[in-house]
């Protein structure tokens, strides 16, 4: 997954960048949502709105408070990206969810996706 943060003390960026938007969809599964893009075709516009959309209802159902989600189409130096405009507090239940779920869920093909346990520097 291509994902990229910026912050500053109010709003919390969160750019998913990659093929058609593969790296957003990913995301979308990691938070429990698998069909999150069944029937879109990400190629265009429409496609790319309603993703966008159907991310922004997965994660404001998160969150309890509304997420704004923008795409943007590829260029000749860019790929598909999709970007979450998240608040702290919106930030830390989401990364509680994505630490849960990865904990909970087995990894594809057998690796190990849980973050190392506090203490362990290896």
């Amino acid at each position: 997954m291509d994902a990229k943060a910026a912050a500053d003390p109010d709003v919390i960026a969160l750019r998913l960048e990659g093929d058609h938007l593969a790296s957003a969809v990913r995301f979308a599964e990691l938070l429990g949502a698998p069909d999150i893009a069944l029937d879109l075709k990400l190629v265009g516009p429409r496609g790319r709105y309603r993703l966008a959309e159907r991310i922004e209802y997965l994660v404001t159902g998160i969150t309890g408070s509304p997420v704004n989600a923008v795409t943007e189409a590829a260029c000749a130096h860019a790929d598909d990206s999709l970007s979450l405009y998240l608040s702290v507090d919106q930030a830390d239940l989401l990364l509680q969810r994505l630490t849960h779920l990865t904990r909970d869920s087995p990894a594809p093909d057998g690796e190990d996706q849980s973050p190392p346990a506090s203490g362990d520097e290896s």
